[in-house]
């Protein structure tokens, strides 16, 4: 039996019809800033429940990224930049870098 998706897929390779491409991943969950900040993993999961009432899940093609070579972080911020965040990234709890930027372990 053929599933959503899969038909969806057929129907866009007949059709040429364009799906959206949305990238992301479950580490992303352990971004965790706490309740009071935005960058919450409740956010992701609102975004995640608001593709499915809109009935658009379906023309998404999810995607999990690679993680990030420091060669990639390197053609869009300074070696000084990726040293200072690297140098801020704690083993417990959260650090700030700057009044509205914070990072815990898993960031």
């Amino acid at each position: 039996m053929e599933t959503r998706r899969a038909r969806f897929k057929n129907a866009a390779r007949q059709k040429r019809i364009m799906a959206t491409g949305f990238y992301s991943h479950a580490d992303c969950l352990l971004h965790d800033m706490g309740e009071w900040h935005p960058e919450c993993p409740a956010r992701l999961q609102a975004i995640e429940d608001q593709l499915i009432a809109s009935r658009i899940d379906s023309l998404i093609e999810r995607e999990s990224p690679p993680l990030a070579e420091e060669s990639s972080l390197l053609r869009v911020h300074t070696q000084a930049h990726v040293d200072y965040i690297r140098s801020r990234s704690p083993e417990e709890g959260l650090a700030e870098i700057d009044s509205d930027t914070s990072m815990n372990p898993h960031t």
